[in-house]
């Protein structure tokens, strides 16, 4: 693992998310942009604690109770993981609250509804709701363009509270979810050798067993951005058949603030999909078909294929401040030609 740089953790606010790894959260609502919803006049209280995001609901509330979660705070899914979502929370014990139910809206704007009633408490009052989410098992299904089937990417829309008619004040504290990311597909481009990068010194290492990486160190006087390309380098004929997926590892205070992917295409212009950074082993998901930036070249604003991989670049603020990356691979599944 990588040192840290500095003494204190900085939170970066993501706007294209970065999926987990196993075993880490996939939302914090302690972080989570969010907007509560009910129906009628009621309002729900969100107020955020040490535990995390308190949920309450005054007398005559009727269900349902929706914690919508806005779109920048959650990573798009291309895939769903084979092992349960997890949904960290806790209810008092007279709590009105009967289901819990996890909501994503696919591409075609369509919602999926998965469903658990709350599961025993541990002493310390926390329970985890299992969801085995899977695209076949969703207990509802409604909106959208109603084809009743996944259009990928999916993303987390709502965590939905159903209560009793008891017309109960009541609240809810919700700490986060994790879910194991989907596997990675196959490696398309290895930053082991081969890295042609300006301004910042490059030495191969061996971060796990048979992983060959490349270690990027930079000094106060580098100038921000760093961008680096790989020689030689690939091309992509037609989409990929899911996302492009880079693995980065970042220490705990990195001044890296975003990572930036450029193609460019059979005319000349580049296209560039961007994430938001943050510290650790994080997988980048980038839906290359739909860049942030598109300059240079014809400038008609469209893909013009074959892509070629272009560069990727690394935003740092402040500048004046050393750091340092650890650069795994490109990762994804070229269309098969006809």
């Amino acid at each position: 693992m990588l040192k840290s740089l500095m003494s204190a953790s900085i939170v970066l606010a993501l706007t294209v998310p970065v999926l987990p790894v196993a075993g880490e959260v996939y939302l914090d609502f302690k972080q989570a942009q969010v907007v509560g919803n009910a129906p009628g006049n009621v309002k729900l209280d969100l107020t955020r604690t040490p535990e995390g995001l308190r949920v309450s609901w005054p007398e005559g509330a009727r269900t349902p109770l929706e914690v919508m979660v806005r779109q920048a705070s959650a990573s798009p899914l291309f895939a769903l993981p084979e092992n349960p979502i997890r949904l960290k929370l806790k209810l008092p014990d007279d709590s009105a609250v009967h289901h819990v139910h996890l909501r994503f809206r696919d591409a075609g704007n369509e919602i999926f509804q998965y469903s658990r009633v709350p599961a025993i408490p541990a002493e310390d009052g926390w329970m985890v709701i299992e969801y085995p989410a899977r695209p076949g098992n969703a207990n509802v299904i409604y909106g959208g363009d109603k084809n009743r089937q996944i259009d990928w990417p999916l993303r987390l829309h709502s965590v939905v509270l159903s209560i009793d008619n008891s017309a109960r004040a009541g609240e809810a504290t919700l700490a986060g979810i994790d879910m194991e990311a989907p596997s990675l597909p196959p490696e398309w481009l290895s930053f082991a050798s081969g890295v042609r990068v300006g301004g910042v010194q490059r030495s191969t290492t061996t971060a796990e067993p048979g992983e060959n990486q490349t270690r990027l160190t930079w000094t106060a006087e580098t100038p921000n951005p760093i961008e680096f390309n790989v020689i030689p380098t690939k091309n992509l004929d037609a989409p990929p058949t899911g996302p492009v997926m880079l693995v980065v590892e970042l220490p705990e205070n990195t001044p890296v603030h975003h990572i930036h992917l450029r193609f460019r295409d059979a005319n000349g212009e580049v296209h560039q999909s961007s994430a938001a950074a943050a510290p650790g082993r994080k997988q980048y998901a980038f839906d290359i078909t739909r860049p942030t930036v598109i300059y240079g070249g014809d400038k008609n604003r469209q893909i013009d294929w074959p892509l070629r991989f272009h560069s990727v670049v690394l935003s740092f603020n402040p500048t004046g401040q050393p750091g340092e990356a650890i650069l795994d691979g490109i990762y994804c599944t070229p269309a098969a030609l006809p």
